[in-house]
């Protein structure tokens, strides 16, 4: 009776499990991606900033994610308290972003925006850990889908509530939004069982490796039993009385600890080719795109008189971009099997050097300005969902799955300060057409390195077998 209700337990159990991970994405949103372009209309459009100290305290944020990024992925990868980190991580961005709501001055945003980037580094590769220790690779890629639609709706409800505050009670209102959600999600972390987390799955670890690794483990049980067996048969025929020899087997039930797989070196992960040139790839795929969103919010703000509305139409921009990712991420969860990796993740290739001609084309014209923003959503909606699965192609096996997504994002937020510190300073010397003009031709570039020089990485074996989650552990604890 037991045995025919174990299905129905662990079905349940998956479905609790997956609707965490979603919650958890969801309201950890504004933690994950900081909201910088909203940050940057904020200081522009209310407090009155330029744009080059914009460009600066931007450049700070992600300078500051960027140095800690590969380390935050190392200390992912060795810890097994991933949940406590993420809840530390989320907590700190909330609370932090308080300071700006309560004084905007120079040095009090710079120095709270470095510790909030700080903060944030820790919080992607612990979310990502988290999902693939829980899923394993064989359900990763179609998880990852649905924390990807759970994270920008997130963003867009954030974004939402920060405008209708802005507008309906104060600017400065926007960052109580941010806290509120962040605290929000750590029920969600919290609640998550640790058992459910296989920790060598989610440092990048197939599970054949763990197979193998348990197999000596398992035979020296099964020797064990065997062992027993065979004396308690003899102490039944002899009938003698107990002595301390009678005793010795059970100081062999002992078994030896089971040995985690071996862990790749830190350069085998990225001597190999292909891992080089996805990072630089990458690169040159954020420095086109990270600066266009918050030039765009500024130039489309800047266009209207009333100050009551400069935040609302700013946040419409955003809006835009959110609701499209939404969209192509659902898609890209059915379809993330029936296509190469490459051809869906070209798609972000195409779109974002596109978009960058066309807001240097049509600056002037508000209707297209806001239009375009359904590109910036298919680019970021196709590559926050492809990267992570070509990641884990790349380092599978290998135990560093963590550290090479650090290193990836790593060049993300390098290539992402640069393109806001340039694109700012462009736009307040030469003019926004001149921004986005610069930002589109290194997006071709990016386009060229990434179609001519990045192979198809080979996707895992099991990766289309059905591998239930690992609920039978949470069940039986």
């Amino acid at each position: 009776m037991h045995e025919d209700k174990q299905p129905m337990l662990q079905s349940n159990i998956s479905r609790h499990l997956r609707a965490l991970l979603i919650g958890m994405n969801f309201f950890s949103s504004p933690a994950r991606d900081g909201l910088g372009p909203l940050v940057g209309a904020y200081l522009l459009l209310q407090e009155h900033w330029k744009e080059g100290d914009i460009g600066v305290v931007m450049f700070s944020y992600l300078l500051a994610s960027m140095c800690f990024q590969a380390f935050a992925g190392d200390i992912v990868d060795k810890t097994s308290h991933k949940r406590l980190l993420l809840s530390v991580a989320v907590s700190g961005v909330a609370v932090l972003s308080l300071s700006i709501a309560a004084d905007a001055d120079y040095w009090v945003v710079l120095v709270t925006r470095v510790l909030q980037g700080i903060c944030a580094a820790f919080i992607g590769p612990s979310v990502t850990a988290i999902t693939l220790g829980i899923t394993g690779p064989a359900h990763f890629d179609s998880q990852i889908s649905e924390n990807e639609i759970g994270n920008n709706l997130g963003g867009t409800i954030a974004i939402l509530g920060s405008g209708l505050l802005a507008f309906f009670v104060a600017p400065s209102a926007t960052f109580y939004c941010i806290f509120v959600m962040c605290l929000a999600s750590l029920p969600c972390i919290l609640l998550i069982p640790r058992t459910a987390i296989d920790d060598n799955l989610a440092r990048g670890f197939v599970p054949e490796q763990d197979k193998l690794t348990n197999s000596s483990h398992q035979a020296h049980t099964d020797t064990e039993h065997s062992r027993n067996s065979h004396h308690q048969s003899e102490s039944e025929d002899d009938l003698k009385p107990t002595t301390k020899r009678d005793h010795l087997p059970s100081f062999e039930l002992s078994s030896p600890p089971v040995a985690e797989p071996p862990t790749a070196s830190y350069w085998q992960v990225f001597a190999e080719g292909q891992m080089i040139v996805f990072c630089l790839s990458v690169f040159l795929f954020h420095l086109s795109n990270a600066g266009t969103l918050p030039l765009l919010t500024q130039l489309v703000g800047s266009r209207v008189e009333d100050e009551n509305k400069k935040i609302p139409l700013a946040v419409l921009v955003i809006l835009i971009g959110r609701i499209t990712t939404v969209i192509v991420n659902w898609i890209i969860a059915k379809k993330v099997h029936s296509f190469g990796r490459k051809s869906l993740l070209i798609i972000s290739f195409i779109v974002v050097p596109l978009r960058g001609c066309l807001c240097a084309i049509f600056e002037s014209e508000m209707g297209i300005l806001l239009a375009l923003q359904i590109l910036d959503g298919i680019g970021g909606g196709v590559y926050r969902v492809m990267h992570q699965v070509i990641i884990r192609d790349l380092s599978r096996g290998s135990g560093r799955f963590n550290v090479a997504l650090g290193v990836v994002m790593t060049c993300d937020m390098a290539s992402g300060a640069l393109s806001n510190l340039i694109g700012q300073v462009l736009a307040q010397n030469l003019g926004y057409s001149a921004a986005f003009t610069f930002l589109a031709v290194v997006g071709f570039v990016a386009l060229f390195v990434f179609g001519c020089f990045f192979k198809e990485p080979r996707p895992s074996e099991n990766e289309q077998e059905t591998r239930p989650l690992r609920q039978s552990r949470v069940g039986a604890s």
